[in-house]
């Protein structure tokens, strides 16, 4: 699968102080932008997982976000974590630069409660870290990116909490290709290609990248880490084939495979200790879709992913750990009219979760369990009205059946001008090694359970769009290590209410973007913020063409956090340029990004450094569509 990627440097106090004038003022400026840009005409985006089926995205109820190829080509991110932490709702926690373990924030939920899936297979990691392995996402293998906020735990199952990040890797590409060099020693490679012969259409991308990295620890803050610097390197490649046999019947297959090798540090050890990781990602799926009859129409898959991550330390306490996370998933999908009342959705799905791991004291583990799940959705709309209603059961083998709706309710105020509201439940089932791991595992875990309720006012005309969301979600019985008892107990309660501002539109040369979140996420016991989690994101961006040239620049804004140890994490505020030229062969441009241009400095965990100032160049290819 894929990857996560002057003044005098900015001090810690630097960052928690006032935001720098520069940065005040862009974000005024292309606040201004927004409100005051023309409508301009633009197809509607089509997004599938709100519903699981395809529909203009101004339809969906619950607060979603498509990115498309050209978004993503526009931003000149590189890994998924840059490029979703721009959006509403969304934060990241990273132990260090390009390629360390990342934790995704989904409207304040940890990792294990937002959903990632990759081509519908869900990434969640089985062992007792719960996570996802997004920083191995690099957007050189990504087609589109879709985001659901809220519980939508009755489309999806477990873990989908704080929402859904669903990627859609490439396939039927126009050829391409990029080539792009940079800061901390980086070197990037990127090629894609794909063609149709008769009814069958074949894409292959391959992607590589090499980057030295900086010290994840500072050597001065932490005399125990090693001050080397910690790299990452990787490779990927991604394959498509579909087949269409008539009007009515189409088939296809997708394979995902990337293998990456990381430096790391942590706080137990001598600066002479080295530690080191290998990933090695794969998946594929095999799908089908059918239109039996005007009123009926079905999808069928087979998948299979598999995860192995191994770790390598010197020293005292040296070790050699190895963890295994494997996937295999049937599911079936039938859409039926259902006259006045819309389109009904019918489904099953079974999966088989396996668990593998040596954490080098001693500890093995092997593990797997099964889940199967019936689903039923309704969907449609009449005069002004439009309904969302979902249903699911879920069977964990070792664990008692799980219950989730989703009722969610639009009403059109005018053509601009639209109303959202919806009510809904969710859960979390615990990772095998919350259950089972030697010497903390608890067999005897619940799962988590979660309950919320949105209102959103959406407003759309021309290529202009804007979305307000208020949100009350709860969460009990949640996953917590226990110190008294040396294990994972259900002990933490949460609550988050909050609002999300999404919007983003064209007018003429100039395409623009802007989120805020402002939330509220607590411990419902003691009413302390949450860990890690910001009570205030903001960004805006803006891109605008003047003959051959394309202009960026983007301003992110996460607020002050707590963290392990009741750390203060200081606000910060990033700015990035970027710029893009045609050349004289047609397809062919130049490219340049500067990322963090004041050269803050800033952590999103405490005691983990993240980049300084990063300059950019690279040449880009499109071939014709």
């Amino acid at each position: 699968m894929f990857t996560l990627f002057s003044s005098p440097r900015a001090t810690p106090a630097t960052a928690t102080g006032a935001t720098p004038a520069c940065v005040r003022l862009l974000f005024v400026t292309l606040t201004f932008t927004v409100l005051s840009a023309g409508a301009q005409a633009q197809a509607q985006r089509i997004e599938v997982s709100a519903t699981r089926w395809a529909q203009p995205l101004e339809q969906t109820v619950p607060h979603t976000t498509v990115i498309t190829r050209d978004d993503i080509e526009r931003s000149q991110a590189i890994d998924l974590a840059a490029l979703l932490a721009r959006e509403a709702g969304v934060q990241f926690a990273s132990n260090g630069g390009l390629g360390a373990p990342t934790s995704v924030f989904l409207r304040g939920t940890r990792s294990s409660q937002a959903l990632l899936l990759v081509d519908g297979v869900p990434m969640t990691r089985q062992d007792a870290s719960g996570s996802v392995p997004i920083e191995h996402l690099l957007l050189d293998q990504i087609e589109r990116v879709e985001i659901v906020r809220g519980n939508v735990s009755a489309l999806y199952g477990s873990g989908a909490v704080g929402g859904v990040i669903q990627v859609f890797t490439r396939r039927g590409s126009a050829p391409s290709a990029a080539l792009e060099i940079g800061s901390q020693g980086l070197r990037r490679v990127a090629a894609a290609t794909g063609g149709a012969s008769g009814a069958s259409n074949w894409s292959v991308s391959l992607s590589s990248l090499t980057h030295d990295g900086i010290s994840a620890m500072d050597n001065r803050r932490v005399p125990a880490a090693n001050p080397d610097r910690d790299g990452y390197r990787q490779t990927a490649l991604g394959a498509a084939l579909s087949h269409t046999f008539s009007t009515a019947h189409r088939a296809g297959l997708r394979l995902n495979a990337s293998r990456a090798n990381g430096d790391y540090d942590h706080a137990f050890a001598t600066p002479s200790d080295v530690q080191r990781s290998r990933s090695a990602l794969s998946g594929w799926s095999a799908w089908s879709e059918h239109q039996w009859s005007p009123a009926w129409r079905s999808e069928f898959s087979l998948s299979s992913s598999d995860d192995l991550m191994r770790f390598q330390e010197t020293g005292l306490f040296g070790l050699q750990a190895q963890y295994q996370t494997r996937r295999q998933r049937a599911q079936w999908l039938n859409r039926v009219d259902a006259g006045a009342w819309g389109q009904a959705t019918l489904g099953a799905e079974r999966e088989a979760q396996r668990l593998s791991s040596d954490d080098g004291f001693g500890g093995a583990l092997a593990r797997e369990r099964h889940a199967d799940a019936l689903l039923a959705g309704l969907q449609g709309s009449r005069g002004a009205h439009q309904w969302q209603i979902n249903l699911r059961q879920d069977r964990l083998s070792g664990s008692s059946a799980q219950s989730s709706a989703y009722l969610g309710w639009g009403l059109t105020l005018s053509p601009a001008w639209s109303l959202r509201a919806s009510a809904s439940n969710a859960f979390t089932a615990p990772p095998l090694g919350y259950l089972y791991a030697p010497f903390f595992g608890n067999a005897d875990l619940q799962v988590e359970s979660a309950r919320s309720a949105e209102w959103g006012l959406q407003w759309k005309t021309g290529g202009h769009w804007l979305r307000a969301t208020w949100h009350d979600t709860r969460l009990r019985n949640e996953f917590q290590y226990d110190f008294a008892s040396s294990r994972f107990e259900n002990l933490a309660r949460t609550r988050n209410r909050g609002l999300e501002l999404s919007a983003s539109g064209e007018s003429g040369p100039t395409t623009w973007r802007t989120a805020l979140t402002a939330q509220d996420p607590i411990n419902a016991v003691t009413g302390a913020q949450v860990l890690r989690r910001s009570r205030l994101l903001a960004s805006a961006g803006a891109t605008h063409a003047v003959g051959d040239w394309l202009f960026g620049a983007n301003l992110r804004h996460v607020g002050a956090r707590l963290d392990v140890g009741m750390t203060r994490l200081a606000a910060y505020s990033l700015v990035d340029l970027t710029a893009e030229r045609r050349l004289g062969i047609d397809g062919l441009s130049w490219t340049a990004r500067i990322d963090n241009l004041g050269d803050v400095r800033y952590e999103t965990a405490a005691g983990y450094a993240q980049p300084g100032r990063g300059i950019f160049v690279g040449l880009r290819w499109r071939g014709a569509r």
